[in-house]
């Protein structure tokens, strides 16, 4: 005779380990959620549940920005951080703007970063 596998101390005799009666199935360890998590991009995600049997997360800078907006984002919406810093997500430090402008916005602060450190900018794609 051995102590059942569960934990609930009782007897058995039972090949598997669990008392039938008692445990007709093991106890199963649940995965611990991680309810916030940074991505390897530097954003901070927070869980959101689950979604077709897996966690699922979404970026804080969204939830926040689409608190404030009341609405979700269209699909050519992103949200940028002004400060360039992913884990800033205040208010103030986001900006909502279409793929389009924030493309260019990345290219004009890029091209400000070349002038400032190295004196020079990048070309123009377009010329």
């Amino acid at each position: 005779m051995s102590l059942c596998k569960c934990g609930c101390n009782q007897e058995t005799d039972e090949i598997s380990g669990y008392k039938i009666r008692h445990c007709d199935k093991p106890k199963i360890k649940r995965k611990k959620i991680d309810y916030e998590r940074i991505t390897k991009d530097g954003y901070k995600e927070v869980y959101a549940g689950t979604r077709n049997g897996r966690n699922y997360y979404r970026s804080e800078h969204v939830l926040i920005v689409e608190k404030v907006l009341g609405r979700h984002l269209k699909k050519n919406e992103l949200v940028h951080h002004i400060n360039g810093d992913g884990l800033d997500n205040r208010n103030s430090n986001l900006l909502v703007c279409d793929r389009g402008y924030h493309s260019w916005l990345h290219k004009k602060m890029c091209d400000l970063y070349m002038k400032e450190k190295f004196g020079e900018t990048i070309p123009d794609a377009k010329a």
